[in-house]
Formats: C-alpha cells, sequence, structure tokens
C-alpha cells in the first residue's frame, strides 16, 4: 500500500515539475511534441529508434500549421561537451537544403529553400556520439528566418523555438 503511495506522489512530483504554463515541458520527456494550436512554424528534434550507447541518429523536422513553408534558416544550440558530431546529412530531390555542423563550438547551423512548398519536414539528420546523456545536451532548435512560396516572411513570433528532444515525429 505505501509502495502505491509513493509512486503517486513521485508521479504527482515529476507532473509538478513539468507544468510551467508559460512554456512548454522539456522535450526529453516527451514522446511527441504537442501540436501546434495556431498559424507558425518551428523547428524541433527527434531522436531515431535503434541507436546505441556511441552512436545516435537525431533528426531536425520542420513542423507547420497553416503556413506553407519555402525557406527557412536555423540554427540547433546544445553543450559542445554533450556530443560529437559524426556525420550531418541534409535530405537532396525536396528543394536545396544546407547544413553547417562546425558553425561554432555548441551550434550547428541549417537552411534550405525551395520553388514551391517543401514536400519534406526533415531538415538534418545528426549521427552523434554521446558524451553526456542528451537529456543533458541542452538541446534548443529555433529558426531564424522561414518565408511562404509567394516570398511572404513568416513573422519571428510564430517561429517558436523547441527546447530537447523527442522520440518521435509530430502529428500532421
Amino acid at each position: 500500500m505505501w509502495q502505491r503511495r509513493v509512486l503517486a506522489l513521485a508521479v504527482v512530483m515529476v507532473a509538478g515539475t513539468a507544468c510551467d504554463d508559460s512554456k512548454e515541458a522539456p522535450a526529453a520527456v516527451m514522446l511527441a511534441p504537442q501540436p501546434m494550436e495556431s498559424r507558425g512554424v518551428r523547428a524541433y528534434v527527434v531522436q531515431e529508434p535503434g541507436g546505441t550507447a556511441n552512436r545516435v541518429t537525431l533528426t531536425i523536422r520542420i513542423q507547420s500549421k497553416d503556413v506553407g513553408v519555402a525557406a527557412y534558416q536555423g540554427r540547433l544550440e546544445f553543450d559542445k561537451d554533450a556530443f560529437e558530431i559524426i556525420e550531418a546529412t541534409a535530405p537532396s530531390g525536396d528543394g536545396t537544403r544546407l547544413v553547417n555542423a562546425s558553425a561554432a563550438p555548441g551550434l550547428l547551423r541549417f537552411g534550405g529553400f525551395a520553388a514551391e512548398k517543401f514536400a519534406g519536414n526533415t531538415a538534418v539528420t545528426l549521427i552523434v556520439r554521446p558524451i553526456k546523456p542528451l537529456e543533458q545536451a541542452n538541446l534548443l532548435a529555433s529558426l531564424d528566418v522561414a518565408g511562404e512560396p509567394d516570398g511572404t516572411a513568416i513573422q519571428k513570433p510564430l517561429m517558436p523555438a523547441q527546447k530537447g528532444y523527442y522520440t518521435s515525429v509530430a502529428p500532421e
């Protein structure tokens, strides 16, 4: 009986620390990003399944709601001592996408542009060698600029940054 109470208390404590109405709960504890509630675009990180202690695949994805994204420039900030980037690639065949994995210690920059709206949402695929647990990497994915196919810039308040990482893709 006391074990159930301890477990219930632990659940309440974890839930209570994750409740912050001003910001989304740390992504590292969430399965997938919450659906976007209003018009906008965001970058977020997914840890892909099948990793090992020495090799983990992370994907930076772009999600939008009520916005056709045809251009973006963003960044992934992280603790420079958290992992080593083994490989960084941007997909081809869906516009032009670029990645600079060595922009600065703890900073990866990425971008993309297309004549029409991007069909896919993968911006960058990273293979990393963790030095610390990913929860301690202090991942922060953000977009500096984004644009629609007609050239209209997406306003900065419509591009929220995403802390942490997820274990599955956001619902469409």
